[in-house]
């Protein structure tokens, strides 16, 4: 029986030479819809291509991505859609194109819209290689569904050169919106506003695919290849990452990872032959509805159709090449010419609207004219369109003679290779394949892209950017000791003689004998050095333009110069200031070395993951090799979108790296000891030098804390005077709080601490050894940890007026709202996991969310700290719920609510729970750790305890709690105390500071602006030259000569020093010399053996740990 048509669908609309509306679409306008639909996500597969390429800059200084590293975002993305797309295109085939399409745009969606959220290096690159995984299933579906739906004829090439012809759009689309976004909004705007145009495309998609497309499954039996499509996968990802990344290996092929992920993935493509080879002629021996065995993910059939291999080679090179030449114009006309984001967008205008051209003139021709005919022009097009670029003279350029030819040229190119490729395919293919066809297409496409621009983007090891940088320092150099004004030394014409284009780049591809090539431009180059050092002296030369343009130097000794020794890791010096005299930072990227002790003389290895040494001798010529580095600062450097070194990536991590390892204090100071600047990151410099702590203390230093300071407020709302950054929100709090801790006050507050000292005495006499002879009887006492109870008590007291009877228990278990929870474990236990992450300030959210995820033990490290907060809460509550109704209580929370005339102050509660916080987390944890370290230094050395106790015997008159009036001025007391913390200070690291954005002169080398610095609390303590024998504990240091106790003053920073300074010394001060000063009236102690030593872990603070000491009554 005879199919009756529909009304409005006669049997002559129906498409019968190819010329008419497909019957499957009702009318036009479903017709236009569906191919809109289709066009868009075209479009926005090109669109996240090319766009990026303009924002590289602006996202490496705003995530502080290394110029190494700056390619991986654009290359993942093309990574992954090239190696994925096999597989999208069979379950194209099975499950139909529609379900692909539309699920690969909401894919596309989800993660375009999440990598505008990026905060990090890391985040950016796993977001657009999950983002490649959509134009993967979009361009499968997409073509299957134009190929299989459209018969061959005039309206299906005109339909393919339209789609084809998209590309262009796309592409300048891209750039277009990245430009805006990246000069009047923020780069995150091209993910948001693409995020945007992807889901108008999935609205349209979804109203205007019609009913039978959406059901329509080509090949419901098909059995998908898993395993081809997994070997497919794997093996291309591992050998195309081998390939690229050995040229910035350590030691390139020789380094082991290389050829072990090369051999891996030839070992796997091979699996995938035969898989492939095994399964094509399982299927051609049966019925494909009979058939049980999957369908071959790559048929190897369809190499055997003719001209398609030289096709798909000649696609790989189109766009492999059109990579290259996308990323070398736009950074071309933007460094070299110096063309703004938007007029680069304006003259890209010819390449889009040569496209949309070409795709009409190639839909109406593309079935008259021989396709052999076309390639032939497409290639003679691309060929011209780099050509013209390459011979761009070096003045003068001139738009319509040079440029313009170029981007018709290279629509030309690109256009028709591309739709030839997909017309061809779809059409050779049965319907049933049409998801292969446009895979195969695209994946030869991506593949190309990225295998080209890695291997010219990231051969940092090959000599073409070796000898580039060096002739562009050479011309710099050359620009001064021909007494050239500096404004043409680094103006446009010199950037152009001194890169002179990509074409420049090529030229130094291949060169016969790198070492001598390298040398013979050294030779060159040396002369000039010597005379620009001369020069420098003088006012004639601008220093500053030398500063910003010559600053950083990166050198190296590399296998590919010397002659190969085994197991040499490549060493790179950094000059981190323009002075040719300044301190050099040489960067050990060997995960270990070796310190020299400094008592004993012995050797030991120190892991240390990549430290970083600032070196105090200058640039050798004879020594060392210059190589490629372009300037790290990237805020001056118009070189910062040229890839750098891989390394730096690790570099970049440094200092999280640092500040994960145990006993990393002494690492530092192992390394100071030969080296008393240490390169902690590429932009932290730690400075063990006391005459830098004036610079970057002192009262009227320019810096600031650095930001990581913001990343310690926890769950707090508001920052405290600790953690805040500006400088006039902490003078507020100063002298707000000043008030509280002044010397009156603590006077006034002596019997609450007399009291917690009175509670722990009971506790230490129930406890005390029934024999005197100093052996262990099982009687021992953790004395840390009682201590520490006593801290607590009494700054809960001191602070909040809240008697915690920590003491009385002796247990650290609170009560909150009906919950029991550990103080100290809490406390230490949410510092302790913070201090892992914290250096990582990027992404420090990150991994905290990630952490809680995957780590039990690492969620219950961050929920101590948040039952901490809880507690700080609760205690607050107690606080003010005690003082409604009554006179206001005598204690800190009092003087933070009302200043010294009674007037309120009318603080948001936040902020209260702020200050409340940090005196109840560093008012009883450093005092501990102080109290701690005084008395186990004291009980090492007896000769300095029984010097104390006749000093506090001849005070203490009475057998009690010693008075602060009678103890505060004994002059050996303070000495313990202050050698002590001399020893070990609570806060042993250096406390970050931030250098102003113009930078800044510490110890007469200039700093870069926005440099973290610091000084090393733990070191600078340990200088010899001020404190001889530094490891010593000498209480009678601090009571000899007068000069060098003044000298010595300057160094001691357990507080740290000037405005910044810790504003509770003077209440830590007390504490110590009362409890101090009545324990060793009162008792003797012995430590386990003679032998032992006490074990400190360091977090942000340095916790000793447990301490079991044998406790018995003086005759008194």
């Amino acid at each position: 029986m005879k199919e009756q048509c529909p009304e409005d669908q006669r049997p002559q609309d129906v498409d019968r030479q190819g010329r008419q509306r497909p019957r499957i679409f009702p009318n036009l306008v479903i017709e236009i819809g569906f191919c809109v639909a289709l066009l868009l996500s075209q479009i926005m597969s090109e669109f996240f291509i090319s766009g990026f390429n303009v924002l590289i800059p602006s996202v490496s200084q705003s995530l502080n991505i290394p110029a190494a590293s700056t390619g991986w975002p654009s290359s993942a993305f093309a990574l992954t859609a090239g190696s994925s797309l096999l597989l999208f295109g069979q379950l194209a085939d099975k499950y139909g194109g529609f379900v692909v399409f539309t699920s690969g745009l909401t894919w596309h969606l989800v993660w375009t819209l999440i990598a505008g959220f990026s905060q990090n290096e890391i985040m950016l690159n796993f977001c657009r290689a999950l983002q490649g995984f959509g134009p993967a299933a979009i361009l499968s579906a997409g073509i299957m569904l134009l190929g299989s739906i459209y018969p061959p004829g005039p309206r299906k090439n005109i339909v393919f050169s339209i789609y084809g012809g998209c590309a262009p759009i796309g592409f300048s689309a891209g750039i277009l919106v990245s430009g805006i976004a990246d000069q009047l909004l923020t780069w995150r705007w091209y993910f948001w506003i693409g995020a945007i145009l992807i889901l108008i495309t999935l609205v349209a998609a979804l109203i205007f695919i019609p009913t039978p497309i959406r059901t329509q499954r080509p090949n419901p039996t098909l059995k998908i290849d898993y395993l081809g499509a997994t070997l497919f996968i794997s093996s291309l990802i591992l050998i195309f990452f081998a390939v690229n990344d050995c040229g910035h290996a350590p030691n390139g092929w020789r380094t082991p990872y290389i050829p072990v992920t090369l051999v891996i993935g030839c070992i796997l493509l091979a699996g995938a032959i035969y898989t492939e080879y095994r399964l094509t002629s399982a299927s051609s021996d049966t019925d494909d509805s009979q058939n049980a065995t999957p369908t071959p993910i790559l048929p190897l059939t369809l190499f055997r159709v003719p001209h398609l291999p030289a096709l798909l080679i000649a696609l790989f090179l189109f766009y492999g090449t059109f990579g290259i030449w996308l990323l070398y114009t736009v950074t071309y006309m933007q460094n070299i010419l110096h063309i703004s984001p938007l007029m680069v967008v304006v003259w890209y205008l010819p390449f889009a609207l040569g496209g949309i051209v070409l795709s009409f003139v190639g839909g109406t021709i593309l079935h008259i004219v021989p396709g052999t005919i076309l390639l032939i022009l497409s290639g003679i097009g691309w060929v011209m369109a780099p050509l013209l670029f390459a011979i761009l003279p070096k003045e003068g350029v001139s738009y319509w003679a040079y440029i313009f030819p170029a981007m018709i040229c290279g629509t030309v190119g690109v256009d028709i290779t591309y739709n030839i490729t997909n017309v061809f395919l779809t059409t050779t293919l049965p319907e049933k394949q049409q998801g292969l066809a446009a895979a195969v297409a695209n994946s030869v496409l991506f593949l190309g892209s990225y295998y080209m621009l890695k291997r010219l983007t990231f051969n940092d090891h090959s000599d073409l950017v070796t000898v580039t940088t060096l002739g562009y320092f050479m011309d710099q150099i050359k620009s001064f000791t021909e007494e050239r004004p500096p404004e043409d030394a680094f103006g446009t014409s010199q950037s152009k003689r001194a890169l002179a284009g990509p074409y420049r780049l090529f030229g130094n591809l291949f060169l016969p004998e790198p070492p001598l090539k390298l040398r013979d431009k050294l030779d060159e180059l040396r002369p000039y050095l010597l005379e620009l050092e001369n020069r420098e002296k003088s006012t004639e030369i601008d220093h500053e333009a030398i500063s910003e343009k010559l600053c950083t130097f990166q050198l190296a000794e590399t296998q590919l110069w010397k002659d190969p020794l085994p197991n040499r890791c490549a060493e790179h010096i950094v000059r981190p200031s323009g002075s040719w005299h300044a301190r050099i930072a040489h960067h050990l990227h060997n995960p270990s070395y070796t310190t020299l002790h400094a008592k004993n003389g012995e050797v030991a290895d120190a892991t240390n993951g990549c430290t970083a040494l600032i070196m105090n001798h200058h640039y050798d010529p004879e020594l060392h090799f210059m190589f490629d580095h372009f300037h790290r600062r990237e805020d001056f450097c118009p070189f910062a979108k040229y890839p750098d070194h891989i390394r730096a990536f690790h570099e970049k991590h440094t200092n999280w790296i640092r500040s994960t390892l145990q006993a990393k204090v002494e690492i530092i100071y192992g390394a100071a000891h030969n080296h008393p600047i240490i390169r902690l990151s590429p932009t932290a410099l730690s400075i063990a030098d006391p005459k830098a702590i004036p610079a970057i203390y002192g009262h009227g230093t320019p810096c600031l804390k650095d930001d990581v300071y913001a990343l310690t407020k926890g769950t707090h709302t508001h920052s405290n005077m600790l953690n805040t950054i500006s400088r006039d929100d902490h003078s507020r709090k100063r002298r707000m709080l000043a008030n509280a801790f002044s010397t009156k006050n603590l006077e006034n507050w002596e019997f609450k601490i007399v009291d917690k000292v009175e509670r722990l005495l009971r506790q230490l006499d129930g406890r005390c050894s029934s024999s005197s002879n100093g052996e262990m009887d099982g009687n021992e006492v953790d004395l840390r940890f009682w201590l520490n109870l006593f801290t607590i008590d009494a700054i809960a007291d001191i602070g909040l007026s809240v008697q915690l009877g920590l003491l009385d228990r002796g247990s650290e278990e609170v009560d909150v709202d009906g919950e029991v929870v550990r103080y100290i474990e809490c406390l230490h236990r949410g510092n302790r996991v913070s201090s892992w992450v914290i250096g990582a300030s990027g992404w420090v959210g990150f991994l905290r969310g990630v952490s809680r995820v995957v780590s039990p033990y690492l969620r219950e490290q961050w929920e101590c700290g948040r039952r901490f907060g809880r507690v700080v809460r609760s205690l607050v509550e107690q606080r003010v719920s005690v003082q409604e109704g009554r006179e206001t209580l005598s204690d800190f929370l009092g003087c933070l609510n009302e200043d010294k005339r009674g007037v309120g102050r009318e603080l948001e509660k936040g902020e209260i729970e702020a200050e409340a916080g940090l005196l109840l987390d560093a008012g009883s944890d450093t005092t501990a750790i102080a109290l701690t370290n005084v008395m186990y230094y004291l009980i090492k050395n007896p000769q300095s305890l029984i010097k104390l106790r006749e000093e506090v015997s001849g005070a203490i008159l009475e057998n009690g709690v010693a008075p602060y009036v009678k103890v505060r001025n004994l002059p050996y007391l303070k000495a313990c105390l202050e050698e002590s913390l001399r020893l070990s200070p609570p806060v042993p690291r250096g406390l970050e500071r931030k250098t102003p954005p113009e930078g800044m002169y510490i110890l007469g080398e200039r700093i870069p602006g926005n440099f973290t610095v610091s000084v090393p609390t733990y070191a600078v303590h340990r200088d010899p030259e001020i404190f001889p024998d530094p490891e010593a504990f000498r209480p009678e240091r601090w009571l000899e000569d007068d000069e060098k106790i003044k000298q010595m003053r300057a160094v001691f920073i357990p507080f740290s020093s000037g405005a910044r300074a810790c504003i509770g010394r003077n209440i830590t001060f007390m504490e110590q010399q009362i409890l101090v000063a009545t324990l060793v009236h009162h008792y003797e102690f012995a430590l386990p053996s003679k032998d032992w030593m006490l074990e400190w872990e360091e977090a942000f603070n340095l916790w000793p740990g447990r301490m079991p000491v044998r406790i018995w009554r003086r005759d008194e």
